[in-house]
């Protein structure tokens, strides 16, 4: 059974990926151009140069973000439920006239429970 050919660029080997990379610093290479000089396609010299540069990670954030967006978002918890209340009733009472909760007018006849007296007219 023969294989089915997949399409791979060029290998590289670790030394020939810090020497590109360098030398794309070294000369302010963008990624187009780091393409036409050494073959080496704009998302591979991306993933290549992130860990370079020091990308973050979700954990590592600086200068104490973390704390912030925890703040951010226990406020916008405590505080949604309420917004989505007002925004539901809102709506309700603009379809159904204003009314609040509860039976609809002229949802039938008022029934008397056992025992109880009529009103007097």
């Amino acid at each position: 059974m023969a294989r089915k050919k997949t399409r791979r660029g060029k290998r590289y080997g670790p030394a020939e990926k810090q020497r590109i990379l360098a030398a794309a610093r070294k000369q302010g290479l963008t990624a187009v151009q780091v393409q036409k000089k050494f073959g080496v396609s704009p998302l591979t010299f991306y993933r290549w140069r992130g860990p370079v540069r020091g990308r973050r990670t979700a954990g590592a954030r600086r200068g104490g973000t973390d704390d912030l967006r925890a703040q951010v978002q226990a406020r916008v918890r405590a505080v949604l439920p309420g917004v989505i209340r007002d925004e539901v009733n809102s709506y309700l009472s603009s379809i159904l006239g204003g009314r609040g909760p509860g039976r609809p007018r002229g949802s039938g006849k008022r029934r008397r429970g056992p025992g109880r007296p009529r009103k007097a007219k």
